[in-house]
């Protein structure tokens, strides 16, 4: 039986978080949607962990594609079992304009990584200052750690 999880670490608390659970056959995926700032000038976060297969993926990240509406300073992260190339090219997101902040960097599995299926996406506008993969064994696959600062600040 699997065991599906999402967390997230920040210094700052979120104006808002929302657990979603995404569409699929089988039960457990989801999506934690933070905001953090003010009204202005905020950041909206979506930590997902997607399905194995192509088309409950596509539907999940059509649900995704939904979550983002028209926010501008985006940023996805997860375990999104798919390279980033598909997802930004060939998904619901190629109307958004992200790209990743960790190319070439393997997270899977986490005892001999050798696979990038966990992927940071970022708007353009944001400006990313560091990105690492943490070598912390909790889980099947290693955690990414992103310093990032919104435009103008």
């Amino acid at each position: 039986v699997a065991q599906h999880s999402n967390g997230v670490l920040s210094r700052f608390e979120p104006a808002q978080v929302e657990d979603h659970k995404l569409p699929g056959y089988l039960p457990g995926r989801g999506a934690v949607l933070c905001r953090f700032g003010g009204a202005d000038n905020y950041l909206t976060g979506i930590v997902m962990h997607l399905a194995l297969g192509g088309s409950a993926q596509d539907r999940q990240i059509g649900y995704v594609r939904e979550l983002i509406g028209d926010n501008k300073n985006i940023v996805l992260m997860g375990d999104m079992n798919a390279h980033a190339e598909h997802l930004l090219t060939r998904s619901a997101l190629q109307d958004v304009d992200l790209h990743p902040v960790q190319e070439g960097l393997h997270t899977f599995p986490s005892w001999q990584p050798d696979r990038g299926l966990d992927h940071i996406l970022v708007s353009r506008d944001l400006k990313v200052n560091k990105v690492a993969v943490l070598n912390e064994r909790i889980s099947d696959h290693l955690p990414i750690a992103m310093d990032i600062c919104l435009p103008g600040k």
